[in-house]
């Protein structure tokens, strides 16, 4: 078995970002660097309120988060000044 670390959420959020590009079997998982993520993305909400949680497991070391990748009417630019 792969040797497990704890990352910070923000690796988390930027696998989650990798996953919207990339194949999941070319995403390393941020725990242990396996390259056997799942992902399912859940549409919630209506309108402007209308956003994404994107879930993702890893099928080697069982590590599993959610991230909201996408929020309805957020701007790439609004969405960093928050993060900062």
């Amino acid at each position: 078995m792969a040797e497990m670390k704890q990352p910070p959420f923000e690796e988390w959020v930027e696998t989650a970002h990798h996953l919207a590009r990339r194949s999941a079997s070319t995403v390393a998982c941020p725990c242990c660097g396996s390259t056997s993520l799942s992902v399912k993305d859940v549409e919630y909400g209506f309108g402007h309120d209308r956003g994404v949680q994107r879930y993702i497991s890893c099928g080697c070391c069982g590590a599993f988060t959610g991230v909201n990748v996408k929020c309805a009417g957020e701007t790439e630019k609004s969405a960093r000044r928050a993060a900062e």
